[in-house]
């Protein structure tokens, strides 16, 4: 089973600085992460839902930086996908997006990065697999 390691809103400020502000709910974030993985594992034919294994996860230490270059604005975002697995194992999965679009979507590509790293880590798939 997926859990999310957050039980209500949780919300920081990511950007701040120019005139601009910007947050992000690490539930929503969270809990998208737990969607991809979930389609991942069931379309790979493994059971997410059935109790058995319990892997609880959380985005944290989420950064936000948007900067110019030239004619272009960039935004480069950091965050860390963490996974408590049933038995005890924590695997932590740093990722990094840099993108010309606007900080959400940047958000949303470092969370991909993210979830494709930990469906690639040993002791993800050591976990779910025995």
């Amino acid at each position: 089973m997926l859990k999310n390691s957050y039980s209500s809103e949780t919300k920081i400020v990511i950007v701040k600085g120019g005139g601009l502000t910007m947050d992000a709910d690490l539930l929503q974030l969270t809990d998208t992460a737990i969607t991809m993985i979930g389609r991942h594992l069931g379309k790979n034919g493994i059971v997410v839902g059935n109790g058995q294994k319990t892997i609880t996860l959380r985005v944290r230490d989420l950064k936000a930086n948007i900067f110019g270059y030239s004619t272009t604005t960039y935004s480069d975002t950091f965050l860390n996908l963490e996974a408590q697995m049933g038995d005890g194992t924590v695997a932590m999965v740093p990722a990094q997006n840099r993108s010309t679009k606007n900080p959400p979507d940047s958000i949303q590509g470092a969370l991909l990065f993210a979830v494709t790293g930990l469906l690639n880590d040993e002791r993800f798939v050591r976990y779910v697999n025995h």
